[in-house]
């Protein structure tokens, strides 16, 4: 897992997973919905976008880091 304020600061990084090197690029322009009543008015806070080696796209989710620091204690967790 990559911490999102590392991913922001450095704009890639990349990671080993499964025996595979992925990068996971930062993505600018993307609205926080949770901190506003419309998306419009929320804060920019960026997203990100993880690739393969030939730049083929991989699916990946956006968990809270407490989240996997409580239920994946043996996840390493890039930036901490």
């Amino acid at each position: 897992m990559v911490l999102f304020g590392t991913l922001e600061s450095a704009g890639t990084v990349e990671v080993e997973v499964g025996g595979e090197t992925l990068t996971v690029e930062y993505v600018p322009g993307v609205r926080n919905a949770l901190n506003a009543t419309s998306i419009t008015a929320a804060e920019e806070r960026g997203s990100a976008r993880v690739t393969k080696a030939a730049g083929e796209l991989v699916a990946f989710y956006t968990p809270f880091s407490l989240a996997v620091a409580a239920f994946r204690p043996d996840a390493q967790i890039v930036g901490q």
